[in-house]
């Protein structure tokens, strides 16, 4: 892919880059919107006043020091650095980034290098941004003890996670895997799994019961379908056909329809006149443990959670304080 540019009177074709390549320099922009900047440092300022901070001034020295020039050519090798100090640069409490940390970042930034006035202002903005960044991602990771509000919805997600894993592991899983509990609840429960009449046809619809009947003389002569609709279209008629499997409460067809293969007499339906050419007619009765397997593990599942739920009131003491269900209920109308 490529675009037209234009510059100094020069029209020249450059290449479009990929996302993945255009992404830090997309990134570096909208980071550098002066709104997004403020709120970056109100945040900083209030994550400075929260924590204990311990930084190692001397690491700007040793890094401006000891790191060459040819990083501004992106040249650089972090093997070149020595004696690099083990020690964090930045740390709270127990967690920190270390002088190692930064040396990686630089090694991996220099690919990206701008225009830059000198190594050693390079520098003094990647560890600023370095320093800066650790601070946003530790508190990120700890906001659950400087923000209750924030814990507390941690705390229902977790409990919500536990419940959903107890349950799946319970119930849900437990109810699709164990075939032999499937079968027996399907036997003792039967008549529970019944499967109305069906039929297998085509329908066809049009306006008037004359046109109906003509339809219907069409169909007993096995006249094709799309005959029948030129025809009914020369006459000033519109028809639409539908095929498929129809329930017998379906509300397209008719009422009381007589079992019997075949074409059918006219019907009338909501106002439209019909014919029906019936394939197949299924009758009612019980589902097969294969027909009715998605139902019997839905309605085992839901047994063996009344069980389950039964089983832990048994052992607990349960406490509902009326008061507040009744604010919630309200809250929530």
């Amino acid at each position: 892919d490529f675009c037209l540019s234009r510059g100094l009177g020069d029209v020249y074709k450059r290449q479009i880059k990929s996302f993945e390549d255009e992404k830090v320099e997309l990134s570096r922009r909208m980071k550098g919107d002066v709104r997004a900047q403020l709120i970056r440092e109100d945040v900083l300022k209030d994550i400075r006043n929260t924590y204990k901070i311990v930084e190692d001034e001397e690491a700007l020295a040793y890094f401006t020091k000891n790191v060459s020039d040819d990083i501004l050519s992106s040249k650089w090798e972090l093997a070149d650095l020595k004696n690099i100090p083990q020690k964090n640069i930045i740390q709270i409490k127990e967690e920190g980034k270390s002088y190692e940390d930064f040396a990686k970042l630089m090694s991996n930034a220099q690919r990206q290098i701008g225009n830059v006035d000198s190594k050693e202002s390079l520098i003094a903005n990647w560890l600023k941004m370095f320093k800066e960044n650790f601070l946003v991602s530790y508190h990120k990771d700890h906001l659950e003890e400087t923000n209750k509000e924030y814990a507390y919805i941690i705390e229902e997600y977790r409990n919500g996670l536990l419940l959903f894993e107890l349950m799946e592991d319970n119930i849900w899983q437990a109810a699709k895997e164990d075939s032999i509990a499937l079968k027996r609840y399907y036997d003792q429960h039967k008549k529970s799994f019944v499967k109305e009449k069906q039929y297998t046809l085509t329908m066809v619809s049009t306006d008037t019961k004359d046109m109906a009947k003509q339809v219907r003389k069409w169909m007993k002569d096995e006249v094709a379908k799309e005959e029948i609709e030129k025809n009914a279209k020369e006459m000033g008629h519109t028809i639409l056909f539908k095929s498929g499997e129809f329930k017998e409460n379906n509300e397209a067809l008719p009422v009381k329809i007589k079992d019997r293969k075949g074409v059918s007499k006219v019907y009338e339906n909501n106002g439209v006149f019909l014919v029906l050419d019936i394939e197949n007619i299924e009758k009612e009765g019980i589902k097969t443990f294969d027909e009715a397997r998605g139902e019997v593990v839905s309605k085992y599942q839901q047994q063996l959670e009344k069980e389950w739920i039964e089983n832990i009131r048994s052992k607990n003491n349960v406490t509902i304080h009326q008061e507040v269900l009744k604010s919630l209920e309200k809250e929530f109308e």
